[in-house]
């Protein structure tokens, strides 16, 4: 829809730690260069981008800076002055551990935006010949209640656990089970847990999707194998079929044993 709009796209390409630097942004600016949009950290590759250095470079270049933290908010600080971002997005089901159906837009008090669907007009006060209305609003729609209410829950019981905990359970569970893999034969490891990363694990196997499927009705252990939604990493890894496992703090150390144990009888 951006180019249906005259908006002109230059994708920025990593880096061969597959890393965006502040360089490689720095040589796409151009003098009608407005905002530039990037991803906390990939779901496939895992590890946590520099965004600080990034959004410094975007405020020197009076750029908006927009970034999609759906895999690292709930797990990651993220201070939108300090790292100088005008714009977070997020999905609420992933890290946050809320329902599914909701995303979240936060901006910074420099930004306003204007409706592009509006909602809101509903009568305020209304008489016989007279009425006053709400004005628009953002929301073009009745919100998902329950699913905000899930948010809030969600955010209450993040931050009574604290971030930097839910972070060091996450990663060793991450990491223990990244290192084991690394041992497997003819797979190929794509993460690097000993990097600054999400708790995600991805692998390239001989039929990774055969894998993801007898490892659900099997044994009851759920992984996304396929595209993951990013063909273009894909083509830069020059592998087809992934398979991903992410780790939460509800799961255990067993659990990773026992999904180690019977990755050993069918790899």
């Amino acid at each position: 829809s951006s180019q249906k709009n005259g908006v002109e796209l230059d994708i920025a390409l990593a880096d061969k730690h597959h890393y965006i630097t502040p360089d490689i942004i720095k040589n796409l600016i151009k003098s009608n260069t407005k905002i530039v949009v990037m991803t906390h950290a990939s779901n496939v590759l895992a590890h946590v981008q520099n965004i600080a250095e990034i959004g410094k470079l975007c405020r020197e270049n009076n750029l908006l800076f927009v970034v999609d933290a759906a895999q690292t908010a709930g797990l990651v600080n993220i201070d939108m002055n300090s790292m100088h971002i005008d714009a977070l997005c997020l999905s609420a089901h992933k890290s946050l551990l809320a329902p599914q159906g909701l995303g979240v837009l936060c901006l910074s008090e420099n930004i306003h935006l204007e409706p592009i669907l509006f909602g809101g007009t509903g009568s305020n006060t209304f008489e016989r010949d007279m009425g006053t209305y709400y004005p628009d609003l953002l929301e073009a729609g009745t919100q998902n209640g329950p699913a905000i209410a899930g948010l809030n829950a969600s955010l209450k019981y993040i931050n009574d656990l604290g971030l930097d905990h839910l972070y060091s359970v996450c990663h060793e569970l991450a990491d223990t089970f990244e290192r084991e893999v690394r041992k497997f034969p003819n797979i190929v490891v794509h993460t690097d847990q000993q990097k600054f990363s999400v708790p995600i694990v991805t692998f390239t196997s001989d039929d990774s999707n055969d894998l993801s499927m007898r490892l659900s009705e099997e044994f009851d252990i759920i992984t996304r194998s396929g595209g993951l939604c990013a063909p273009l990493v894909h083509d830069i890894l020059g592998h087809n079929g992934l398979i991903r496992f992410s780790f939460s703090h509800f799961n255990t150390l067993d659990q990773v044993e026992t999904t180690l144990d019977i990755l050993r009888k069918l790899l």
